[in-house]
Order: structure tokens, then C-alpha cells, then sequence
């Protein structure tokens, strides 16, 4: 799979505003091949110790890894298979973020629930960055 890192610019970095990711406006989510989604953008501790799993002990690029890569994408020239995962890896933030919201309005009741303005709520892949990306084998 992957793990992707975004971040979702102009938005405020207000605590209160930590909706969906506990980094926010960081989003980290590791996605399997198959488009599964095996760490949430819930679940960054979780994401970060996969991340560092698959790096220890590996200082240097493994050659054979890349040369695989540059061969599954026509050395980068069709991403359309790690497009396809970074999509679906948007429409999992979308629907998180829309979930704790609606799950904060139902908590906080009607008088002090507060929703995130309609600007800052994720809805296609214009709204984000991507910082950093690892493929997992």
C-alpha cells in the first residue's frame, strides 16, 4: 500500500478544529493496494509507527524497490494506480471529516456545538497538499 501525508492549507490550525486528524491540519492515512484503508486519519500514532517500521534499518533507498516502481509507472510517467489510492485516500478524509463534525453537533447539542466553516471543509483533492508519500511492500 501507501502512506500519504497532506495538508489542508488555509484552514485554521485551531485545536478546536481537530475534527478527523489529530495533526490537523495534517492528515495521515495509510491505504493498502487494494484501496482498503488500513490506518484512518484517526489513527496517526498507529500510521507513524507503520511508517517507521517499514524504514528502520533502511538508510538509503532500496535500489531494486525503486527500479520496480520506475517500471510499474513508466518511471513516473503513469501514477494512475497511486492517483487512484491518493483518491480514495481524499474521499476517506472527506467522509471522517464530515462524520466528526456531524458527531460533534450531536454531542455538543445546539447551543454550543461548533461546525467548521464550509471553506475549510475537505472536498476534493484542491483542498489539499501532498507533503510526503511512502510505498509500502
Amino acid at each position: 500500500g501507501a502512506l500519504f501525508l497532506l495538508k489542508q492549507p488555509n484552514v485554521s490550525a485551531d485545536a478546536s478544529q481537530r475534527l478527523a486528524s489529530p495533526v490537523h491540519p495534517f492528515y495521515l492515512v495509510y491505504i493498502r493496494d487494494d484501496g482498503r484503508i488500513r490506518f484512518r486519519c484517526g489513527n496517526t500514532r498507529q500510521a507513524l509507527d507503520a511508517f517507521e517500521m517499514a524504514a528502520t534499518g533502511y538508510p538509503d533507498p532500496i535500489a531494486n524497490l525503486c527500479d520496480q516502481f520506475d517500471h510499474e509507472t513508466d518511471h513516473g510517467n503513469d501514477m494512475s494506480r497511486y492517483n487512484g489510492l491518493l483518491n480514495s485516500v481524499i474521499g476517506h478524509i472527506r467522509q471522517s471529516h464530515n462524520s466528526a463534525a456531524a458527531a460533534s453537533l450531536a454531542r455538543g447539542g445546539a447551543r454550543d456545538a461548533v461546525l467548521p466553516k464550509v471553506s475549510e471543509t475537505p472536498r476534493d483533492a484542491n483542498d489539499f497538499e501532498l507533503i510526503t508519500w511512502l510505498i509500502v511492500r
